[in-house]
Protein backbone atom coordinates (compact mmCIF):
# COMPACT_ATOMS: atom_id res chain seq x y z
CA UNK A 1 0.00 0.00 0.00
CA UNK A 2 1.49 3.25 -0.91
CA UNK A 3 2.29 7.12 0.60
CA UNK A 4 -0.57 8.49 -0.92
CA UNK A 5 -1.36 12.15 -0.87
CA UNK A 6 0.40 14.26 1.33
CA UNK A 7 4.59 12.49 0.93
CA UNK A 8 5.81 15.39 2.59
CA UNK A 9 5.02 18.48 2.34
CA UNK A 10 6.71 16.36 3.02
CA UNK A 11 10.40 18.30 5.26
CA UNK A 12 14.76 22.51 5.27
CA UNK A 13 14.94 20.44 7.66
CA UNK A 14 18.26 20.69 9.60
CA UNK A 15 19.69 18.72 7.03
CA UNK A 16 22.79 17.10 6.16
CA UNK A 17 23.90 17.15 2.85
CA UNK A 18 27.41 14.72 2.07
CA UNK A 19 28.93 14.33 -0.81
CA UNK A 20 30.19 11.17 -0.12
CA UNK A 21 34.04 10.77 -0.74
CA UNK A 22 34.03 7.40 -3.17
CA UNK A 23 35.72 4.59 -0.70
CA UNK A 24 34.72 6.06 2.05
CA UNK A 25 30.72 5.75 2.39
CA UNK A 26 29.53 3.68 5.71
CA UNK A 27 28.40 0.42 5.08
CA UNK A 28 30.00 -2.28 2.57
CA UNK A 29 29.29 -6.00 2.48
CA UNK A 30 32.00 -9.16 2.36
CA UNK A 31 34.62 -9.33 -0.61
CA UNK A 32 35.20 -12.61 -1.66
CA UNK A 33 37.93 -13.05 -4.77
CA UNK A 34 36.45 -14.61 -7.97
CA UNK A 35 38.34 -16.90 -10.25
CA UNK A 36 41.30 -13.95 -11.25
CA UNK A 37 42.12 -13.52 -7.98
CA UNK A 38 39.61 -9.36 -8.43
CA UNK A 39 37.50 -8.78 -5.15
CA UNK A 40 33.91 -8.57 -5.83
CA UNK A 41 31.42 -7.94 -2.99
CA UNK A 42 29.67 -11.08 -2.19
CA UNK A 43 26.06 -11.88 -3.32
CA UNK A 44 24.13 -11.20 -6.19
CA UNK A 45 19.80 -10.76 -4.91
CA UNK A 46 17.50 -9.30 -7.23
CA UNK A 47 19.79 -7.92 -9.78
CA UNK A 48 22.66 -10.86 -9.89
CA UNK A 49 25.69 -8.38 -9.07
CA UNK A 50 26.63 -6.38 -5.78
CA UNK A 51 24.54 -3.59 -4.28
CA UNK A 52 27.37 -0.59 -4.19
CA UNK A 53 27.96 1.96 -2.03
CA UNK A 54 26.10 5.62 -2.62
CA UNK A 55 28.82 8.05 -3.75
CA UNK A 56 26.50 11.05 -2.20
CA UNK A 57 23.13 11.31 -0.18
CA UNK A 58 20.89 13.91 1.79
CA UNK A 59 19.40 13.24 4.80
CA UNK A 60 16.36 15.63 6.15
CA UNK A 61 15.42 16.47 9.76
CA UNK A 62 12.49 17.90 10.46
CA UNK A 63 12.13 17.99 14.10
CA UNK A 64 15.51 19.10 14.97
CA UNK A 65 14.98 22.29 12.14
CA UNK A 66 14.27 24.96 14.48
CA UNK A 67 12.20 26.76 11.71
CA UNK A 68 9.83 23.75 11.34
CA UNK A 69 9.96 21.43 14.10
CA UNK A 70 7.97 18.79 12.28
CA UNK A 71 6.85 18.13 8.99
CA UNK A 72 2.82 18.73 8.86
CA UNK A 73 0.19 18.52 11.41
CA UNK A 74 -2.32 15.73 11.81
CA UNK A 75 -5.53 15.66 14.40
CA UNK A 76 -4.44 13.66 17.27
CA UNK A 77 -6.34 12.01 20.00
CA UNK A 78 -8.89 14.75 21.09
CA UNK A 79 -8.51 16.91 18.29
CA UNK A 80 -10.80 17.82 16.02
CA UNK A 81 -11.49 19.84 12.83
CA UNK A 82 -12.72 22.60 14.84
CA UNK A 83 -8.92 22.86 16.72
CA UNK A 84 -7.88 23.70 12.96
CA UNK A 85 -10.79 26.45 12.33
CA UNK A 86 -9.83 28.04 15.56
CA UNK A 87 -6.28 28.12 14.38
CA UNK A 88 -7.24 30.30 11.40
CA UNK A 89 -9.56 32.49 13.64
CA UNK A 90 -7.62 36.25 13.26
CA UNK A 91 -7.02 37.67 16.25
CA UNK A 92 -8.91 40.72 16.44
CA UNK A 93 -8.89 43.12 12.84
CA UNK A 94 -4.66 42.88 13.26
CA UNK A 95 -3.82 39.46 13.67
CA UNK A 96 -4.28 36.62 10.93
CA UNK A 97 -3.13 33.14 10.42
CA UNK A 98 -2.35 31.08 7.48
CA UNK A 99 -0.35 27.46 7.04
CA UNK A 100 -1.50 23.89 6.65
CA UNK A 101 -2.70 23.27 10.17
CA UNK A 102 -4.83 25.76 9.21
CA UNK A 103 -7.00 24.03 7.00
CA UNK A 104 -9.78 21.82 7.15
CA UNK A 105 -10.38 20.82 3.68
CA UNK A 106 -6.58 20.41 2.76
CA UNK A 107 -4.19 19.87 5.82
CA UNK A 108 -0.58 18.53 5.60
CA UNK A 109 -0.33 19.39 1.56
CA UNK A 110 1.60 21.99 0.03
CA UNK A 111 -2.25 23.10 -1.95
CA UNK A 112 -3.56 23.60 1.68
CA UNK A 113 -1.00 25.73 2.69
CA UNK A 114 -1.36 27.72 -0.40
CA UNK A 115 -5.40 27.64 -0.06
CA UNK A 116 -4.71 28.50 3.29
CA UNK A 117 -2.68 31.85 2.68
CA UNK A 118 -5.01 33.07 -0.11
CA UNK A 119 -8.03 33.28 2.36
CA UNK A 120 -6.06 34.86 4.93
CA UNK A 121 -5.52 37.47 2.19
CA UNK A 122 -9.00 37.67 1.64
CA UNK A 123 -9.66 38.11 4.90
CA UNK A 124 -7.60 41.03 5.72
CA UNK A 125 -8.49 42.69 2.61
CA UNK A 126 -12.37 42.48 4.47
CA UNK A 127 -11.20 45.27 7.28
CA UNK A 128 -7.79 46.52 6.10
CA UNK A 129 -7.66 50.53 4.87
CA UNK A 130 -6.59 51.26 1.01
CA UNK A 131 -2.18 51.19 1.03
CA UNK A 132 -2.50 49.23 4.38
CA UNK A 133 1.00 48.02 5.63
CA UNK A 134 0.84 44.14 5.99
CA UNK A 135 3.16 42.09 7.74
CA UNK A 136 3.50 38.08 6.44
CA UNK A 137 5.71 36.22 8.92
CA UNK A 138 7.12 33.44 6.99
CA UNK A 139 8.25 32.64 3.25
CA UNK A 140 6.58 28.98 2.69
CA UNK A 141 3.91 28.64 0.50
CA UNK A 142 1.21 30.02 2.76
CA UNK A 143 3.06 33.23 3.19
CA UNK A 144 4.29 33.90 -0.07
CA UNK A 145 0.46 32.90 -1.41
CA UNK A 146 -0.88 35.22 1.43
CA UNK A 147 1.79 38.05 0.51
CA UNK A 148 1.23 37.44 -3.57
CA UNK A 149 -2.09 38.13 -2.96
CA UNK A 150 -1.89 41.23 -0.75
CA UNK A 151 0.74 42.72 -2.99
CA UNK A 152 -1.61 42.30 -6.13
CA UNK A 153 -4.57 43.88 -4.61
CA UNK A 154 -2.20 46.89 -3.86
CA UNK A 155 -1.25 46.98 -0.36
CA UNK A 156 2.21 47.49 0.90
CA UNK A 157 3.55 44.04 1.92
CA UNK A 158 6.82 43.00 3.50
CA UNK A 159 7.62 39.13 3.88
CA UNK A 160 9.88 38.04 6.98
CA UNK A 161 11.62 34.79 6.90
CA UNK A 162 13.71 33.46 9.69
CA UNK A 163 15.65 31.16 7.10
CA UNK A 164 17.87 32.46 4.64
CA UNK A 165 16.23 31.18 1.98
CA UNK A 166 12.24 31.26 0.60
CA UNK A 167 9.88 28.15 0.83
CA UNK A 168 9.46 26.54 4.10
CA UNK A 169 9.02 23.02 3.98
CA UNK A 170 8.99 22.99 0.12
CA UNK A 171 12.99 23.70 -0.33
CA UNK A 172 14.58 22.28 -3.55
CA UNK A 173 18.93 21.19 -3.70
CA UNK A 174 21.08 19.83 -6.33
CA UNK A 175 23.75 18.28 -3.78
CA UNK A 176 23.62 15.29 -5.60
CA UNK A 177 23.91 16.92 -9.13
CA UNK A 178 19.69 17.41 -9.70
CA UNK A 179 17.08 18.86 -8.70
CA UNK A 180 16.01 16.69 -5.33
CA UNK A 181 12.83 18.08 -3.38
CA UNK A 182 13.74 17.69 0.44
CA UNK A 183 9.98 18.43 1.69
CA UNK A 184 6.81 18.84 -0.82
CA UNK A 185 7.77 16.59 -3.46
CA UNK A 186 4.55 15.77 -5.23
CA UNK A 187 0.81 17.86 -6.93
CA UNK A 188 -1.22 15.63 -4.66
CA UNK A 189 -4.60 15.19 -6.77
CA UNK A 190 -3.86 17.31 -10.20
CA UNK A 191 -7.59 17.89 -11.16
CA UNK A 192 -9.02 21.76 -9.69
CA UNK A 193 -5.72 22.15 -7.35
CA UNK A 194 -4.48 25.59 -7.61
CA UNK A 195 -0.70 24.29 -7.69
CA UNK A 196 -1.67 22.75 -11.18
CA UNK A 197 -3.11 26.03 -12.11
CA UNK A 198 0.29 28.24 -10.66
CA UNK A 199 2.70 25.43 -12.58
CA UNK A 200 0.41 25.73 -15.82
CA UNK A 201 0.89 29.85 -15.01
CA UNK A 202 4.58 29.46 -15.32
CA UNK A 203 4.87 26.91 -17.76
CA UNK A 204 6.91 24.36 -14.96
CA UNK A 205 7.31 20.91 -16.08
CA UNK A 206 5.78 17.93 -14.82
CA UNK A 207 5.95 14.40 -14.38
CA UNK A 208 4.04 11.36 -15.29
CA UNK A 209 1.36 10.81 -12.65
CA UNK A 210 3.02 7.94 -10.10
CA UNK A 211 1.78 4.74 -10.63
CA UNK A 212 1.27 3.60 -7.04
CA UNK A 213 0.23 0.01 -7.45
CA UNK A 214 3.86 -0.27 -9.49
CA UNK A 215 4.91 -0.97 -6.36
CA UNK A 216 7.29 -4.32 -5.38
CA UNK A 217 7.60 -5.33 -2.01
CA UNK A 218 9.16 -7.55 -0.01
CA UNK A 219 9.07 -9.46 2.88
CA UNK A 220 11.77 -9.23 5.64
CA UNK A 221 13.67 -11.62 3.88
CA UNK A 222 14.03 -9.94 1.02
CA UNK A 223 11.86 -11.77 -0.76
CA UNK A 224 9.19 -10.62 -3.09
CA UNK A 225 5.66 -10.91 -1.53
CA UNK A 226 3.53 -13.98 -3.07
CA UNK A 227 0.37 -13.05 -4.43
CA UNK A 228 -1.59 -14.79 -1.40
CA UNK A 229 0.33 -12.78 0.47
CA UNK A 230 -0.53 -9.49 -0.79
CA UNK A 231 -3.95 -10.39 -0.96
CA UNK A 232 -4.33 -11.54 2.41
CA UNK A 233 -2.89 -7.88 3.43
CA UNK A 234 -5.07 -5.92 1.37
CA UNK A 235 -8.19 -8.18 2.90
CA UNK A 236 -7.19 -7.35 6.37
CA UNK A 237 -6.28 -4.17 5.86
CA UNK A 238 -9.86 -3.37 4.41
CA UNK A 239 -11.32 -5.26 7.37
CA UNK A 240 -9.73 -2.98 10.49
CA UNK A 241 -10.26 0.28 8.40
CA UNK A 242 -14.15 -0.86 8.26
CA UNK A 243 -14.34 -1.61 12.31
CA UNK A 244 -12.42 1.51 12.59
CA UNK A 245 -14.78 3.45 10.45
CA UNK A 246 -17.69 2.29 12.68
CA UNK A 247 -15.50 3.57 15.61
CA UNK A 248 -15.17 6.82 14.53
CA UNK A 249 -18.95 7.02 13.98
CA UNK A 250 -19.89 4.86 16.93
CA UNK A 251 -17.22 5.07 19.72
CA UNK A 252 -18.47 7.23 22.76
CA UNK A 253 -15.04 8.67 23.53
CA UNK A 254 -12.19 9.80 21.73
CA UNK A 255 -9.05 7.41 21.57
CA UNK A 256 -5.91 6.29 19.80
CA UNK A 257 -6.75 4.77 16.46
CA UNK A 258 -4.36 2.04 17.58
CA UNK A 259 -6.51 0.88 20.04
CA UNK A 260 -8.89 0.23 17.40
CA UNK A 261 -7.18 -1.33 14.54
CA UNK A 262 -5.28 -3.96 16.79
CA UNK A 263 -8.33 -5.34 18.27
CA UNK A 264 -9.85 -5.83 14.62
CA UNK A 265 -6.54 -7.62 14.02
CA UNK A 266 -6.93 -9.94 16.73
CA UNK A 267 -10.52 -11.02 15.66
CA UNK A 268 -8.49 -12.32 12.17
CA UNK A 269 -6.64 -14.98 12.99
CA UNK A 270 -3.55 -13.56 11.31
CA UNK A 271 -0.48 -15.64 11.16
CA UNK A 272 2.70 -13.97 12.35
CA UNK A 273 3.97 -13.31 8.71
CA UNK A 274 0.71 -11.81 7.80
CA UNK A 275 0.39 -9.98 10.62
CA UNK A 276 3.90 -8.28 9.81
CA UNK A 277 2.75 -7.19 6.37
CA UNK A 278 -0.43 -5.59 7.80
CA UNK A 279 1.51 -3.81 9.74
CA UNK A 280 3.70 -2.62 7.01
CA UNK A 281 0.30 -1.65 4.75
CA UNK A 282 -0.87 0.47 7.87
CA UNK A 283 2.38 2.21 8.76
CA UNK A 284 2.74 2.81 4.11
CA UNK A 285 -0.87 3.88 4.58
CA UNK A 286 -1.51 5.33 7.30
CA UNK A 287 1.46 6.34 9.56
CA UNK A 288 3.65 7.37 6.48
CA UNK A 289 0.36 9.31 5.19
CA UNK A 290 -0.53 11.47 8.43
CA UNK A 291 3.27 11.28 9.85
CA UNK A 292 1.96 10.42 13.09
CA UNK A 293 1.93 7.26 15.25
CA UNK A 294 -1.01 4.79 14.98
CA UNK A 295 -1.09 5.36 19.03
CA UNK A 296 -1.11 9.27 18.33
CA UNK A 297 -4.05 9.23 15.84
CA UNK A 298 -7.53 10.54 16.86
CA UNK A 299 -10.07 7.79 16.02
CA UNK A 300 -12.94 10.12 15.15
CA UNK A 301 -10.85 12.56 12.87
CA UNK A 302 -7.62 10.68 11.72
CA UNK A 303 -9.22 10.87 8.30
CA UNK A 304 -9.40 14.35 6.92
CA UNK A 305 -9.16 16.41 4.16
CA UNK A 306 -11.48 16.88 1.03
CA UNK A 307 -8.19 16.22 -1.74
CA UNK A 308 -8.10 16.95 -5.82
CA UNK A 309 -9.09 14.23 -8.02
CA UNK A 310 -6.62 12.99 -10.70
CA UNK A 311 -2.65 11.87 -10.53
CA UNK A 312 0.22 12.91 -8.26
CA UNK A 313 2.43 14.20 -9.86
CA UNK A 314 6.39 16.21 -9.67
CA UNK A 315 8.60 18.37 -10.69
CA UNK A 316 11.86 16.95 -12.07
CA UNK A 317 13.23 20.70 -11.59
CA UNK A 318 12.02 20.87 -7.93
CA UNK A 319 8.82 22.73 -6.29
CA UNK A 320 11.55 25.79 -6.04
CA UNK A 321 9.89 27.25 -9.55
CA UNK A 322 6.90 27.19 -7.72
CA UNK A 323 8.36 29.24 -4.59
CA UNK A 324 10.33 31.65 -6.80
CA UNK A 325 7.59 32.56 -9.49
CA UNK A 326 4.91 33.46 -6.13
CA UNK A 327 7.97 35.47 -4.87
CA UNK A 328 8.78 37.25 -7.84
CA UNK A 329 8.83 40.78 -7.42
CA UNK A 330 7.80 40.55 -3.44
CA UNK A 331 9.66 42.28 -0.82
CA UNK A 332 11.31 40.06 1.28
CA UNK A 333 13.36 40.08 4.15
CA UNK A 334 15.68 36.84 4.78
CA UNK A 335 17.54 35.76 7.85
CA UNK A 336 14.99 37.72 9.99
CA UNK A 337 13.76 35.07 12.54
CA UNK A 338 10.69 36.44 14.83
CA UNK A 339 10.88 36.57 18.46
CA UNK A 340 8.07 38.61 19.63
CA UNK A 341 4.37 40.14 17.80
CA UNK A 342 2.79 42.83 20.05
CA UNK A 343 -0.57 43.93 19.34
CA UNK A 344 -0.31 47.89 20.48
CA UNK A 345 -2.75 50.89 19.83
CA UNK A 346 -3.13 51.38 16.04
CA UNK A 347 -1.32 48.61 14.94
CA UNK A 348 1.41 45.29 15.24
CA UNK A 349 4.95 45.63 16.25
CA UNK A 350 7.30 42.68 15.60
CA UNK A 351 10.42 42.15 16.93
CA UNK A 352 13.19 39.96 15.46
CA UNK A 353 16.02 38.26 16.67
CA UNK A 354 18.58 41.00 16.67
CA UNK A 355 15.85 43.11 18.08
CA UNK A 356 15.17 45.44 15.57
CA UNK A 357 11.63 46.03 15.16
CA UNK A 358 8.81 45.91 12.00
CA UNK A 359 5.51 48.34 12.40
CA UNK A 360 2.33 47.31 10.16
CA UNK A 361 -1.36 47.77 10.62
CA UNK A 362 -1.87 43.83 9.89
CA UNK A 363 0.31 40.47 10.64
CA UNK A 364 -0.13 37.37 8.86
CA UNK A 365 1.49 34.43 10.92
CA UNK A 366 2.22 31.50 8.74
CA UNK A 367 5.31 30.00 10.88
CA UNK A 368 4.65 25.87 11.13
CA UNK A 369 2.45 24.35 13.96
CA UNK A 370 5.69 23.03 15.25
CA UNK A 371 7.42 26.87 15.98
CA UNK A 372 3.74 28.03 17.48
CA UNK A 373 4.08 24.75 19.72
CA UNK A 374 7.51 25.16 20.42
CA UNK A 375 6.58 28.76 21.96
CA UNK A 376 9.68 30.48 19.93
CA UNK A 377 7.16 33.59 19.31
CA UNK A 378 5.44 35.29 22.15
CA UNK A 379 2.08 37.06 21.28
CA UNK A 380 1.39 39.95 23.20
CA UNK A 381 -1.38 40.18 24.65
CA UNK A 382 -1.10 35.95 24.97
CA UNK A 383 -3.22 34.28 22.06
CA UNK A 384 -6.71 33.32 23.17
CA UNK A 385 -7.28 30.64 25.04
CA UNK A 386 -8.98 28.67 22.26
CA UNK A 387 -6.10 29.12 20.09
CA UNK A 388 -3.63 27.72 22.64
CA UNK A 389 -5.54 24.76 23.00
CA UNK A 390 -5.78 24.48 19.35
CA UNK A 391 -2.49 24.74 19.08
CA UNK A 392 -1.33 22.13 21.83
CA UNK A 393 -3.88 19.74 20.53
CA UNK A 394 -3.44 19.50 17.48
CA UNK A 395 -0.07 17.09 16.62
CA UNK A 396 3.00 17.91 14.53
CA UNK A 397 4.07 14.82 12.58
CA UNK A 398 7.70 13.64 11.21
CA UNK A 399 8.48 12.17 7.74
CA UNK A 400 11.89 12.13 7.05
CA UNK A 401 13.95 11.56 3.61
CA UNK A 402 17.37 10.45 2.79
CA UNK A 403 18.03 10.51 -1.16
CA UNK A 404 20.99 7.92 -1.85
CA UNK A 405 23.16 8.34 -5.31
CA UNK A 406 24.81 5.45 -6.41
CA UNK A 407 27.03 5.00 -9.57
CA UNK A 408 24.38 2.49 -11.39
CA UNK A 409 20.56 1.39 -10.91
CA UNK A 410 20.67 -2.07 -9.19
CA UNK A 411 17.04 -1.74 -7.75
CA UNK A 412 13.68 -2.79 -9.65
CA UNK A 413 14.51 -0.41 -12.76
CA UNK A 414 10.46 0.04 -13.67
CA UNK A 415 8.97 0.58 -10.92
CA UNK A 416 7.79 3.53 -9.09
CA UNK A 417 7.84 2.55 -5.85
CA UNK A 418 10.14 -0.20 -3.63
CA UNK A 419 8.28 -1.49 -0.77
CA UNK A 420 10.23 -3.72 2.82
CA UNK A 421 8.38 -5.44 5.27
CA UNK A 422 10.62 -4.49 8.74
CA UNK A 423 10.86 -8.25 11.01
CA UNK A 424 10.16 -5.72 13.66
CA UNK A 425 6.77 -3.83 12.88
CA UNK A 426 8.42 -0.63 12.75
CA UNK A 427 8.22 1.10 9.51
CA UNK A 428 11.68 1.22 9.03
CA UNK A 429 12.70 2.47 5.54
CA UNK A 430 9.32 0.56 4.46
CA UNK A 431 8.82 2.83 1.43
CA UNK A 432 11.64 3.80 -1.08
CA UNK A 433 10.70 5.89 -4.45
CA UNK A 434 12.40 5.11 -7.53
CA UNK A 435 14.18 8.67 -8.71
CA UNK A 436 15.79 7.11 -11.63
CA UNK A 437 12.35 7.44 -13.36
CA UNK A 438 12.44 10.67 -12.69
CA UNK A 439 15.25 12.49 -12.87
CA UNK A 440 17.47 10.31 -15.06
CA UNK A 441 19.87 9.29 -12.34
CA UNK A 442 20.33 6.67 -9.83
CA UNK A 443 18.78 7.53 -7.14
CA UNK A 444 16.66 6.17 -4.52
CA UNK A 445 14.45 8.21 -1.63
CA UNK A 446 13.80 5.95 1.21
CA UNK A 447 10.90 7.50 3.72
CA UNK A 448 10.97 7.04 7.46
CA UNK A 449 7.57 7.95 9.22
CA UNK A 450 6.70 8.87 12.81
CA UNK A 451 8.19 6.39 15.64
CA UNK A 452 10.71 4.82 13.63
CA UNK A 453 11.59 8.74 12.40
CA UNK A 454 12.25 9.98 15.80
CA UNK A 455 14.48 7.09 16.35
CA UNK A 456 16.36 7.97 12.64
CA UNK A 457 16.46 11.70 13.82
CA UNK A 458 18.87 10.89 16.44
CA UNK A 459 21.55 8.87 14.20
CA UNK A 460 24.65 10.88 12.55
CA UNK A 461 24.40 11.03 8.96
CA UNK A 462 26.68 7.75 8.91
CA UNK A 463 24.71 5.77 11.03
CA UNK A 464 21.15 6.86 8.72
CA UNK A 465 23.06 5.43 5.37
CA UNK A 466 24.43 2.34 7.07
CA UNK A 467 20.70 1.48 7.92
CA UNK A 468 19.57 2.02 4.71
CA UNK A 469 21.80 0.24 2.99
CA UNK A 470 21.70 -2.91 5.44
CA UNK A 471 17.95 -2.97 3.59
CA UNK A 472 18.83 -2.68 0.36
CA UNK A 473 21.37 -5.58 0.93
CA UNK A 474 18.18 -7.27 2.24
CA UNK A 475 16.87 -7.11 -0.82
CA UNK A 476 18.90 -6.78 -3.89
CA UNK A 477 22.26 -8.98 -2.06
CA UNK A 478 25.17 -7.87 -0.54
Amino acid sequence: MPISRRTVLKGSALLVLYAAVPGCAPGGGDEVEDADGAAEQDGGGATGSAVPEPDGWVVTRWRADPFARGSYSFLAVDSSPDDRRALAAPVGDRLFFAGEATSVANPATVHGALESGRAAADAVDSVAEEGARILVIGAGMAGLGAARALDDLGYDVTVVEGRDRMGGRTFTVDTLGVPLDLGASWIHGTDGNPLTALADELGVERSDPTDYDNEPEYAPDGVELTDTQYATAEAAFDSVMEVAATAAEEQAEDGPLADVVWAAAADLDLSDDDLLVLTHYLNTSIEGEYAGGLGELSTWWWEEGEGYDGGDVVFPDGYVQLVDGLAEGLAIDLGAPVEEVAVVDGGVVVTIGDDSTYEADHVVVTVPLGVLKAGTIAFEPPLPDAKATAIERIGMGLLDKTYLRFPEVFWDADADLIGWVSPDGDGRWAEWVNMAKVTGEPILLGFNAAAYAEQVEAMSDEEVVADAMAVLRTIYGP
